[in-house]
């Protein structure tokens, strides 16, 4: 199964859970964003709901999220839920600028430490 999404531009982690029947095989399958692997995950008969998770960078725009079984015969039945998108969070401008002060001040030291020893 496919679904277009419309993403900003940044990271996102998908989430979501797989499980399999008692009986029957087991199957894999892969998740892709446009055509390009994130994943590929798998379950064995009688697996019970197992979290699952991918993490991605992305340009904006319009995107296709995809699960697709990789079995072509026989029972590979798979079950998917709880299906979750989250966007990874962004660092603040301010926290970029302490860290670069930071690192600014330990390379300084270091420096100091470096010409008088």
């Amino acid at each position: 199964f496919s679904q277009t999404l419309t993403l900003g531009a940044g990271g996102y982690t998908l989430s979501w859970v797989d499980a399999n029947r008692a009986w029957g095989d087991g199957n894999s399958y892969v998740v892709k964003l446009d055509g390009t692997t994130l994943g590929t995950f798998g379950t064995q008969p009688g697996d019970a709901w197992t979290g699952r998770s991918v993490s991605f960078t992305t340009l904006g725009g319009s995107h296709a999220l995809s699960w697709q079984g990789l079995r072509s015969t026989g029972d590979g039945t798979t079950f998917i839920d709880s299906i979750a998108l989250v966007a990874q969070p962004v660092p603040e401008p301010q926290v970029a600028l302490l860290m670069a002060i930071g690192l600014a001040g330990l390379a300084l030291v270091q420096r100091q430490r470096s010409a008088r020893g």
